[in-house]
């Protein structure tokens, strides 16, 4: 039989590995396939029914919706884009009650992050050392002033799944 532990990391481990492509396709293209948040949204369940942490789930489903009608306003006002809308909703189920708060500032912290380098003049130096280096996608993201927010939502989704990881809520 699987220990209860080893069956946590071969859900989370996916849960870390979307998030990761996610963040990867937002920098390459500004574009979050559906495909990705769909598979998270459906290992959601596997967590719910064979994780060691048992969550709130019907809690997490209405922070969940509320994330979902708070981007989709931010959606409708043109500030978001759709992939990190659904992202961020499906991330938000996942951090439920216990870590929404720490997943909605790590999200915070690290789109201000990226904002800072994307104003900064330490986004030319990056984008040349990429270009160098032969990441054209990368390159030209770092010389636009659009922000591939899905960074963002990515790095708070890892701080959720880090602490789902370590057993804490």
């Amino acid at each position: 039989m699987f220990n209860a532990p080893f069956i946590d990391y071969l859900i989370l481990s996916p849960f870390l590995g979307l998030l990761m492509l996610a963040a990867l396709y937002d920098v390459a293209d500004y574009r979050i396939p559906n495909v990705i948040s769909i598979a998270l949204a459906a290992l959601y369940p596997l967590f719910v029914l064979f994780g060691t942490v048992q969550p709130a789930w019907g809690t997490a489903l209405i922070i969940a919706a509320a994330v979902f009608a708070a981007g989709l306003g931010l959606f409708a006002a043109g500030l978001m884009g759709g992939g990190d809308v659904k992202l961020m909703t499906v991330v938000a189920l996942w951090a439920g009650p216990v870590h929404i708060v720490g997943f909605l500032m790590v999200t915070a912290l690290a789109g201000g992050l990226l904002a800072l380098i994307i104003i900064s003049p330490l986004r030319s130096l990056l984008a040349h050392t990429v270009a160098s280096m032969g990441g054209s996608a990368i390159n030209q993201t770092l010389s636009g002033a659009v922000l591939p927010y899905g960074v963002a939502i990515a790095a708070g989704g890892a701080y959720v799944g880090v602490m789902l990881i370590s057993g804490a809520g």
